[in-house]
């Protein structure tokens, strides 16, 4: 960007310069309003037509030091006294020709100009005022004069901020280069120096004895580093400021330099200890001064207000002894507002909390860091990190590390009795497991706690405790655990009265009894979640449970509910903005798509959830989304960018999901054999006569398992959380590798039992369907039908098989059957059920025997 630089203030302004330059032609007063150090004084010497016409009045303090200065500039005699003296001056300027006057420094005149200068705009003069706030009289034209733009990551060799630094070094040390690194450094320097034109000219002059990075250290004591011999300080200019404030508005501006991102009225008011309209006219004359920043949340209307960061520092030097009792009461509103957020969430004014808690964030986190470094806010931290931690789908970022986070759960833990202590564990333990934290240290941590929550005697945290071991539980890859752990929680929450949190436990409970592939109960669970959902009126539960219904209808392959309530959830969470479950979302219509062979489709809903889950920085359901994308790449035989994308995704879900791990190790493998590189990056030895059984040979040496296979050996593997996968997705690998799977030994035999509710493939363990009567009939009818002639039993058919003695609604029928045909085949008989117009059958690729009994 080509400027020429003649002083701070000026860089970048030429569209304001030309603003002002038409007001001045149309209006006779103009006044520049803006914070210290933004160039307003640079400016004004410019639109200055001459020297004479421009009047420093910062030492000026009444209309006599007013009438002085004047005269001084204008080489006049003494004036007369007080009004009349300014008047003078007035004609003395009309006779000397027409131009432009120019006060710079007007705030503490501000009374006496607003007298004067009605009479010099009648004489017909035209005035430029500068100060950091506006006469407030008739006729004035006010022009804000704002900081530089700050850059975006994709434009910070655009940015005046950026290129007003870089051309301030060059000026002062040209030996000094800049590369795109540098300029990244330099871009987080100018943001916090806020764009403000002189702070960034001082920074730059120190270049010449640092580079960038260190000058970045050093802006935690920001006014002695902008200190310059010879050169107006930024404190300076700030202090001349705090000098003109009465008391009050001075105690708010310090009170005000705790917040962080903005506050609302009531949040000062709170932490001043007053009433708000009490605390606004502070906020109104602040905001005048030009020392205050007023914007309203979109969508809420909602007022808030925020300091630049130099002046937020300067007012924290200022706060002085109040410190201790400010925090305490700025904890107490924000441990307040986290209880509050926590009931909005799940309730039907979900949208309005979001927002307000999005942009509170940064206070909220202020409070863990207070009292990590030793403040007494223990119990109001305990309430802010348990709204940040079980509301993690809402928090874009966590505003303290997990090493943090456990120090912040042992402080709570010593300063908080009983059950508040186990709460501050318990909270930090859910953090810690999201982490990928699964090991026996992490085992042992939560048998403490819930020996710990039990002697509490507090359903809500027993309950808590329970959904922990329920998550390490399906993140190991034991639904089981997991379903039992859930349905405890469940019932504790019943009790305990916690309508939203019990809503999730079901839904919990839902996902653990899918990944066990038991999906009639998991049909039941998401819709008692459901129901209660909307009870609540809440859109974020809706969304919750009916995101995972919709995935257990495409296990269903009941693609018409999947995507029905796949997308009903995805534009509820597109609305409240939860963007790691619109790419959650994007990422079951992707898998829906690639199960139905839609490979463009379910490309596109892949890469949608990628790219908003890389905004987020969501690593661990990136990798998970990368690793479906590259199987579909091995499926379409792009072989690089399923060893790629499988690659990428064992290395984001290692700790995290380690029963992924073999899936995507599969892929990567699969993919890397096509391209003629073995799994450890030697070259494959694969025997012409036998591809197959090469490959499965160097997948951990499981080729015993799968030499000679049958039929039904080869079942869909998909699913990352059942025993199977850790077996890797064979069909896929074998299909890909252009080879069928022997079928040289006899015919597979399917065996059937008349009464005692079981099955067996040749080869394998029995399976028994005791418990599920309902499935048992359903499976039974099937295998008499092929016995008999073979025909397909119809959907109708099934329905008056399985549940004979219920009365059910069509649609809810037929979802039963899509059910349980699909825990059929996740019993491991995916290759022995078809379907055709008709109904369902069993193949014709193995012979069926009933017997009557089990059998060796």
């Amino acid at each position: 960007m080509e400027q020429t630089v003649d002083g701070p203030g000026l860089f970048g302004r030429d569209a304001l310069l030309s603003e002002v330059r038409a007001r001045l032609e149309r209006d006779s007063l103009v006044t520049l309003v803006g914070p210290p150090g933004v160039g307003k004084t640079a400016l004004a010497r410019v639109l200055a037509q001459d020297g004479q016409r421009y009047f420093d009045l910062r030492d000026a303090r009444s209309v006599h030091d007013l009438n002085g200065v004047l005269a001084l500039g204008l080489d006049l005699d003494a004036l007369p006294s007080g009004d009349s003296g300014f008047d003078r001056v007035g004609h003395v300027l009309l006779a000397r020709g027409p131009g432009v006057v120019v006060l710079d420094d007007i705030d503490r005149l501000v009374p006496v100009l607003g007298r004067g200068l009605p009479g010099w705009r009648a004489l017909g003069l035209r005035v430029l005022a500068v100060g950091r706030r506006p006469l407030g009289i008739d006729a004035e034209r006010v022009v804000p004069v704002p900081p530089l733009p700050l850059p975006s990551d994709a434009e910070i060799g655009q940015a005046d901020a950026v290129a007003f630094f870089v051309e301030c070094v060059r000026r002062r040390a040209p030996e000094v280069s800049f590369d795109r690194a540098d300029l990244t450094v330099v871009a987080r320097i100018v943001r916090r120096l806020d764009g403000l034109p002189l702070a960034i000219e001082l920074a730059a002059a120190r270049m010449a004895a640092l580079d960038v990075r260190q000058l970045e250290e050093l802006l935690a004591d920001r006014f002695e580093l902008l200190d310059v011999p010879g050169s107006r300080s930024v404190h300076d200019a700030i202090a001349w400021s705090w000098e003109g404030l009465c008391p009050d508005d001075r105690r708010a501006l310090a009170h005000a330099s705790l917040f962080r991102g903005g506050f609302t009225l009531a949040a000062l008011a709170s932490t001043l200890n007053r009433r708000p309209i009490e605390a606004l006219p502070c906020l109104e004359r602040l905001q005048r001064g030009s020392l205050l920043v007023v914007h309203r949340i979109e969508g809420t209307g909602e007022a808030r207000y925020s300091l630049l960061e130099s002046i937020r520092d300067f007012g924290a030097r200022e706060l002085g002894d109040e410190r201790a009792d400010a925090e305490a009461r700025f904890a107490a509103w924000y441990a307040e507002l986290a209880t509050q957020l926590q009931r909005e969430l799940y309730g039907p004014e979900v949208t309005i909390a979001l927002r307000r808690l999005r942009v509170e964030i940064p206070n909220l986190g202020a409070v863990l860091e207070w009292t990590l470094g030793g403040a007494d806010l223990a119990r109001h931290a305990l309430s802010i990190h348990r709204l940040l931690v079980t509301v993690s789908w809402a928090v874009p970022a966590a505003p303290i590390s997990l090493s943090e986070s456990e120090a912040l759960a042992r402080r709570l833990a010593a300063a908080l009795p009983g059950a508040h202590g186990v709460w501050g564990r318990a909270i930090h333990a859910r953090r810690a497991l999201r982490a990928g934290h699964l090991d026996d240290e992490a085992v042992r941590a939560l048998d403490a706690l819930r020996a710990a929550a039990g002697d509490a005697s507090d359903p809500a945290l027993e309950a808590f405790v329970e959904r922990l071991f329920a998550e390490r539980c399906g993140r190991a890859g034991d639904p089981g655990g997991d379903r039992a752990h859930g349905e405890r929680a469940a019932r504790l929450l019943a009790r305990s009265g916690d309508a939203a949190d019990e809503a999730i436990a079901c839904v919990e409970v839902g996902m653990a009894a899918k990944s066990a592939h038991d999906l009639e109960e998991a049909v039941e669970w998401y819709e008692r979640g459901l129901v209660i959902a909307r009870r609540l009126e809440s859109p974020w539960l809706e969304a919750f449970a009916l995101g995972e219904l919709g995935s257990l209808w495409l296990e269903a392959r009941n693609w018409s509910a999947a995507e029905r309530d796949l997308g009903a959830a995805l534009e509820i969470h597109r609305q409240l903005g939860s963007s790691s479950f619109v790419g959650f979302m994007h990422g079951c219509l992707g898998h829906m798509h690639h199960d139905r062979g839609s490979y463009a489709a379910s490309r596109a809903e892949y890469d949608r959830a990628l790219a908003v889950l890389r905004t987020i920085g969501d690593a661990v359901w990136s990798a998970l989304v990368r690793g479906y994308r590259g199987l579909l790449a091995l499926e379409e035989e792009r072989f690089e960018d399923a060893a790629g994308d499988a690659q990428y995704a064992l290395r984001g879900i290692a700790s995290a999901y380690p029963a992924f791990e073999p899936l995507f190790g599969a892929v990567r493998d699969a993919a890397l054999v096509k391209l003629g590189i073995g799994p450890g990056g030697e070259a494959p030895e694969v025997p012409a006569d036998d591809p197959a059984a090469a490959l499965i040979r160097s997948w951990a040496g499981l080729a015993p398992a799968f030499e000679g296979a049958a039929l039904a050996t080869i079942v869909d593997l998909r699913d990352p959380m059942s025993p199977a996968a850790r077996r890797f997705e064979v069909r896929c690998a074998l299909r890909l590798l252009g080879v069928g799977p022997s079928l040289a030994e006899a015919r597979p035999v399917l065996e059937v039992s008349r009464a005692a509710q079981w099955f067996r493939l040749s080869g394998h363990a029995r399976v028994s369907l005791e418990t599920r009567p309902a499935l048992f009939r359903i499976f039974e009818a099937l295998a008499q039908r092929h016995v008999e002639r073979g025909a397909p039993v119809t959907v109708d058919e099934m329905v008056a098989i399985g549940w004979p003695m219920e009365r059910i609604r069509e649609d809810a029928a037929r979802a039963r059957v899509y059910v349980a045909i699909s825990s059929l085949r996740k019993l491991g008989l995916r290759a022995v059920i078809e379907k055709n117009a008709s109904g369902y059958r069993l193949s014709d690729d193995l012979d069926v025997a009933l017997v009557d009994s089990p059998g060796e």
